[in-house]
């Protein structure tokens, strides 16, 4: 179902490349949102580099399930507990439309890539929000290329989503084709 939906949205939404598009989409709210992106890909591109597993073990970081309210966080990095936390929930939910492996490395890694945050990084100097946004955006990305996900994670929630009557497809689309036009200038300027 995720690749059938990417596939209609991608029609419905009229975009070139979706992935590129629902990135885009995120940091939409980020001053010169492609050379953003840009630096994005370059620095998690060099990060994917840093073996996950001795990361973890030379700093301490446990790994846990828990089950949880459906409706709390997927995943979590607490730094004062070093302890990287999965919901069992959302793992069931993504194992619905993606192998168990793929699901939990998605999971796993985004939270990996908060702790590769924590020594450091390009946009630590930039306001909260703008950074907080770059953040998340630079931990899909890093989760997707990661565990192999071969389309943007978010289309994995919006078949959820779909599934669990939180929205239609068609309010879906109309909601992502709000920005197809700026999206367009933003692609012919790159």
């Amino acid at each position: 179902m995720m690749n059938a939906l990417y596939s209609w949205l991608q029609e419905e939404v009229k975009v070139q490349d979706l992935t590129d598009y629902i990135y885009w989409f995120e940091l939409n709210m980020t001053q010169n949102s492609q050379r953003v992106m840009d630096q994005i890909a370059e620095a998690v591109k060099m990060q994917t580099q840093i073996d996950p597993t001795a990361l973890l073990e030379a700093q301490n970081i446990r790994t846990e399930m828990v089950d949880t309210d459906p409706a709390s966080i997927h995943a979590q990095y607490n730094p004062n507990t070093q302890t990287i936390t999965i919901n069992n929930e959302w793992i069931q939910k993504y194992e619905q439309i993606m192998d168990t492996t793929q699901a939990y490395n998605l999971h796993f890694m985004h939270e990996v890539y908060h702790v590769i945050e924590m020594q450091g990084v390009w946009y630590d100097t930039l306001k909260y929000r703008q950074r907080h946004r770059i953040s998340e955006v630079s931990a899909i990305y890093y989760s997707q290329l990661q565990s192999g996900c071969p389309i943007h994670p978010r289309i994995a929630e919006y078949v959820i989503a779909i599934r669990e009557g939180s929205y239609t497809k068609e309010t879906l689309a109309t909601y992502l084709k709000e920005r197809v036009q700026d999206y367009e200038i933003y692609r012919f300027a790159k």
